[in-house]
């Protein structure tokens, strides 16, 4: 009502949500039930966002002693080279780029590291697509597959090579080869 999102607004939120969308996506007999603990003077009331003036849009609340910023600053790399996905010197860019990879579960699948830290991972005999999102620091990866599974890794030798783990525990080694164009 007043245009903050607080900390027990969000778990509530997400105790509501999470269920409806977990049926949605995973089928009816799937279940998954978040909760929080949340402890200390007014916690619950904590504000983790607030709504940008004359909009809807939200943003992190900043802190009493630190100055609004309005817009991130990016930096453009002075060793930016005009190879679509790679810079002078440094590991290959992820952005634009599509992987192939092997699941003993579900068979052959690939995934396309789409602009803005999105991502879509598709099972090739279903032609089923789930959006996730990524992040690349160097050659370390980090990806979300529908908020369900995670994937941390690294780029070796020309492979994207790591751990994943999914909300129910298990836990796999992944190997992805970049798909040729």
């Amino acid at each position: 009502d007043r245009g903050e999102v607080t900390l027990d607004g969000l778990v509530k939120y997400l105790q509501e949500r999470v269920p409806k969308q977990v049926q949605i996506d995973l089928g009816a007999g799937k279940a998954q039930k978040p909760f929080a603990v949340i402890e200390g003077y007014k916690a619950d009331e904590l504000v983790l966002s607030v709504a940008e003036a004359g909009g809807r849009g939200l943003s992190a609340a900043p802190k009493d002693d630190e100055p609004e910023q309005t817009e991130p600053q990016q930096a453009t790399p002075a060793n930016a080279s005009p190879d679509k996905g790679r810079e002078a010197s440094g590991p290959l860019k992820l952005e634009g780029t599509a992987w192939e990879g092997y699941s003993n579960d579900s068979g052959p699948f690939t995934v396309e590291f789409l602009p803005e830290g999105k991502l879509r991972y598709t099972h090739l005999f279903t032609g089923r697509a789930t959006g996730g999102t990524w992040k690349q620091l160097g050659e370390f990866v980090q990806v979300s597959l529908g908020g369900y599974s995670n994937f941390n890794g690294r780029l070796e030798g020309g492979a994207l090579k790591g751990e994943g783990s999914n909300a129910e525990g298990v836990k796999w080694k992944w190997e992805l080869k970049q798909k040729e164009k």
